[in-house]
């Protein structure tokens, strides 16, 4: 019994631990997008993984200052450069006179093999008006 209750906590224990490789962005408007990297904070991949991107609203609201990603998949791949995973998020640039307006991402664990790092799993944007 104490044989099998080991192998059940052993596969199910995180490879990799993940978050955002900083706390903050910034952009404009006119870069029409924004990039976002996370990096592993700790451990070693051994199977492919997913985690799940989320944005929130602040003083940028989606759809009108940018689109919103919802429980959008990002994947690990075993073999593949993990140093820095990126995705962007689309910026609407639009004609409107505005002040500099925030929004929030942040990240949440998909597959069993990842842990998200409590400390860097969210991050600010900061959208730059261009008027």
């Amino acid at each position: 019994i104490l044989l099998l209750l080991n192998v059940l906590v052993t596969s199910v224990a995180e490879d990799i631990v993940v978050g955002f490789n900083q706390s903050s962005y910034d952009t404009c408007e006119g870069s029409k997008q924004v990039r976002l990297c996370t990096e592993i904070k700790s451990g070693q991949l051994k199977t492919n993984a997913t985690i799940q991107v989320n944005t929130m609203d602040g003083t940028a609201i989606s759809p009108g200052d940018y689109t919103a990603r919802d429980n959008m998949p990002l994947a690990y791949i075993v073999g593949e450069d993990l140093s820095n995973v990126c995705f962007t998020v689309p910026i609407v640039d639009d004609n409107v006179t505005e002040l500099t307006e925030t929004f929030q991402v942040t990240l949440s664990s998909a597959t069993l093999s990842v842990a998200i790092d409590p400390n860097t799993d969210s991050a600010g944007v900061s959208i730059e008006d261009n008027e």
